[in-house]
């Protein structure tokens, strides 16, 4: 009885989400790309983060009738449920069409799973092949500096962290500033694996060397 009801639900997603896309396709006109998605995709967004959950590859396909700005957004979940079902290959494959700062969100949250399950060579290895990324979330490089051995530098990165918190609860009563040159900007991922992190971003006043090595 519970199959049923299973198959019944994923039967109800599927025709949903295609007669959504079948709709809007046939009223669609063209325009300027937003720079932010519109409600309309963002309630898109939504439908295919629930296919995604039945059939990623099916939710790859639909993604790709989306705005440039709306579809990194539901790509950066189909690589993390392809990559969780064990279809690596497949997840960096789509990973490398993710530009900025979608494939470092993406990239990040396959480095947090891979770490999470006890697989440090294996993260190091993706991180290798996937050596054109921007920013990595400053708790993630701590653990590939562990993982690589490095102790000094391993050392170095935990003080920035300690460092990054004592000034982020300095400024829960003081209020924001901006960095001042030299000094490495923060940014904040939004992955799954790595949410709300702080990391140093490259180009941008700081850089993590040789994490890409």
């Amino acid at each position: 009885m519970d199959i049923g009801l299973g198959l019944v639900l994923v039967i109800v997603v599927l025709v949903v989400v295609f007669w959504t896309f079948l709709r809007d396709d046939s009223s669609a006109a063209p325009s300027l790309t937003p720079q932010t998605p519109t409600t309309e995709e963002l309630q898109k967004i939504e439908r295919l983060a629930l296919l995604n959950a039945f059939d990623p590859e099916l939710a790859y396909q639909l993604a790709q009738r989306l705005s440039p700005t709306a579809k990194p957004l539901i790509l950066v979940q189909v690589i993390g449920a392809l990559f969780n079902a064990g279809r690596t290959d497949r997840a960096t494959t789509i990973l490398n069409e993710l530009s900025p700062p979608h494939r470092d969100v993406a990239l990040g949250d396959m480095l947090s799973t891979l770490f999470a399950q006890k697989q440090p060579q294996a993260a190091l290895d993706l991180l290798k092949h996937n050596a054109q990324h921007e920013a990595l979330p400053l708790i993630l490089a701590v653990q590939v500096a562990q993982a690589r051995g490095d102790s000094t530098q391993t050392q170095r990165l935990i003080m920035e962290l300690s460092a990054l918190s004592e000034e982020s609860r300095s400024q829960t009563l003081s209020g924001p500033r901006q960095p001042t040159a030299g000094q490495p900007a923060i940014c904040f991922r939004a992955g799954s694996g790595c949410r709300h992190q702080p990391a140093i971003c490259l180009g941008m006043g700081g850089s993590l060397p040789a994490l890409a090595r």
